[in-house]
């Protein structure tokens, strides 16, 4: 193989390469979506007969988590 062959050869690969790397370089990025954590908070509520009197009583619990992030998401900033 002549020396000019060779010496083209390369160079075709090396501005092929070039192209290539210049191309994706210029290609917008699209934003990664944010984590969007499930909520901290929850509810329940149940209505209670009292079988004796009859009188309705309502049962309403609130439950709040201290935990505000999850350490998968701690881990990705």
């Amino acid at each position: 193989m002549k020396r000019t062959t060779l010496f083209l050869i390369v160079l075709a690969v090396i501005s092929a390469h070039a192209l290539f790397f210049w191309l994706v370089a210029n290609e917008k990025v699209l934003p990664q979506k944010p984590y969007v954590a499930p909520p901290n908070f929850g509810s329940r509520s149940a209505e209670i007969v009292d079988s004796n009197t009859g009188e309705k009583a309502i049962y309403r619990e609130f439950t709040v988590s201290t935990k505000l992030q999850n350490d998968l998401s701690a881990q990705q900033n």
